[in-house]
């Protein structure tokens, strides 16, 4: 049977803390749009779709996917997992890179990193090093266990989140090993402090067709250490919350 791993990426314009963040404008780009440029330097997935939901406030989403000529499949807002299934089903996925579209910093080097470890089959499920901040990397999982989750899950932030139940029914995760540790930092975007950051980030690092890797950024993080402040206190939703 030919694998064929997709990189799926849940984005939607609802958002608590950081409303309509998808479109936040970024030196030229909008946040979706730098998170799909970055995506498609993976070298080793097979294809990349934006899952979003199938709510009237999410044709933006849809609009902005059809300037980056990115696929898009629409599912249930409340129903992540559901959305993800589906979306795997239409592209005959065998396997699935999970992505949030809030990680504006996401490296691809990180993700070709993960799926190198999966491709060998000796893994089930993948996730970052613990080395790796928050927003890097992404989840590496069978369409059969997503399936699985999707047929038997029963509990709400089962289907919310979308991998709950593959955490708590499978034995714990792969991380591929990262030299450094930088896992003190946050580079995903939740809130508004999370926007400043990544704001002072880009306007300092971004060229159009440049590479913004981990180690860079870092770098520059390591120049201006009162960057780290802005951010530190914001904590990440929980799960079951």
């Amino acid at each position: 049977m030919v694998r064929k791993i997709g990189i799926i990426v849940q984005a939607h314009m609802g958002s608590s803390r950081l409303p309509n963040k998808m479109l936040k404008e970024l030196c030229g780009k909008t946040v979706l749009g730098h998170v799909i440029s970055r995506l498609k330097r993976v070298q080793r997935a097979d294809g990349l779709i934006i899952a979003t939901s199938d709510l009237l406030e999410d044709d933006a989403i849809v609009e902005e996917c059809q300037k980056f000529h990115t696929d898009v499949f629409r599912g249930s807002n409340e129903d992540v997992l559901s959305r993800f299934y589906h979306a795997a089903v239409e592209c005959g996925f065998t396997d699935v890179a999970r992505v949030c579209a809030d990680n504006t910093l996401i490296d691809w080097n990180i993700i070709d990193d993960e799926l190198v470890a999966y491709q060998t089959g000796n893994y089930k499920l993948v996730q970052p090093s613990i080395n790796v901040p928050l927003g890097l990397g992404c989840e590496i999982f069978s369409f059969d266990m997503l399936k699985e989750a999707y047929e038997k899950a029963t509990e709400s932030y089962q289907h919310e989140h979308v991998t709950p139940y593959l955490y708590e029914n499978y034995p714990p995760p792969y991380s591929p090993p990262y030299p450094h540790d930088y896992s003190k930092y946050r580079f995903t975007l939740d809130t508004e402090q999370d926007w400043e950051l990544i704001q002072n980030i880009y306007h300092a690092l971004y060229r159009e067709g440049e590479d913004i890797i981990l180690d860079r950024v870092v770098a520059l993080m390591e120049r201006n250490p009162h960057w780290y402040d802005i951010n530190k206190d914001v904590h990440q939703k929980m799960v079951k919350e």
